[in-house]
């Protein structure tokens, strides 16, 4: 993932990486943030299908929190009936 225009756009997407300061991303306490303090947030902050993900100053609204779930960890999707008791 890298910012768009070498840091100067709120604009994400994906590309091939040179270890630039708007390409290296962290995860921590909840966020994705870079050396720069930028986190990636959801725009609109909603957790709907196709939003679109830029960068902006943390402010730890919801469109900013993420949790990050390794496939290998993830449980297995419920089987038809299997949530009915």
């Amino acid at each position: 993932m890298t910012i768009q225009g070498a840091g100067r756009s709120a604009n994400l997407h994906m590309t091939t990486t040179n270890s630039r300061w708007f390409q290296m991303f962290r995860y921590k306490n909840n966020n994705i943030v870079n050396e720069k303090g930028k986190v990636m947030d959801v725009v609109g902050g909603r957790d709907t299908q196709h939003n679109n993900i830029q960068v902006y100053q943390k402010n730890n609204g919801m469109g900013q929190q993420f949790e990050i779930v390794y496939a290998d960890e993830m449980p297995p999707v419920p089987k038809k009936g299997e949530l009915n008791k």
